[in-house]
């Protein structure tokens, strides 16, 4: 995937019917590696292990009624 300006940190990668799959920690589940899940699995490590944020305090996909 392509490096983004993060810093590095290490992502639980596998392979699947030859398709990438990343882990995502906080939903606790394998997603197809996309691009678009490459940047928010990025996003989501730099609130949490370089900002600090609890984990706990941090939703991802979640429905908000307005």
């Amino acid at each position: 995937m392509q490096k983004l300006n993060f810093p590095t940190y290490k992502v639980q990668l596998k392979n699947r019917e030859n398709k990438p799959y990343i882990f995502d920690q906080i939903r606790k589940k394998w997603l197809l590696c996309t691009s678009e899940e490459w940047v928010r699995i990025h996003c989501l490590n730099y609130f949490i292990q370089t900002l600090g944020y609890p984990a706990c305090w941090i939703k991802v996909e979640n429905v908000i009624n307005l």
